[in-house]
């Protein structure tokens, strides 16, 4: 290291740890970020298939699974999903399917969701 005369590095050498130090904290927060996204998308996967994630969706009194006759929103999701995939429509989570709807529903994929209450699957009699 080139040290000036009372000591100290010089400007020069200052200035290159500078931006090594700005290199190297970009590089930690480079791979970081990519580890934080690589082990989120595997978690995903594993958990839901993957599928879309349905977490802590909950269904009492007032919502529209448990007016539909539902009791675990994860299940009420997946009678949504698949409404829509077999009729080409665009329920939300937020819309009561008619029995009328739940009729019209042959498959369900429900694998790898917490569904943790089956109530409101004696309604879909077409499966």
């Amino acid at each position: 290291m080139f040290k000036n005369k009372v000591g100290r590095p010089s400007n020069e050498v200052i200035k290159k740890r500078r931006i090594l130090n700005i290199v190297l904290m970009a590089i930690i927060f480079v791979v970081l970020f990519a580890l934080t996204y690589v082990l989120t998308n595997i978690t995903t996967k594993k958990l839901t298939g993957g599928g879309p994630t349905y977490y802590g969706i909950s269904c009492e009194e007032g919502k529209p699974c448990y007016e539909a006759g539902f009791r675990n929103g994860n299940l009420y999701q997946r009678v949504i999903d698949s409404y829509n995939s077999e009729n080409n429509a665009s329920l939300v989570y937020e819309d009561v399917i008619t029995d009328e709807q739940l009729l019209s529903i042959t498959r369900l994929s429900a694998d790898e969701g917490s569904i943790d209450d089956a109530t409101g699957i004696e309604k879909l009699v077409n499966l």
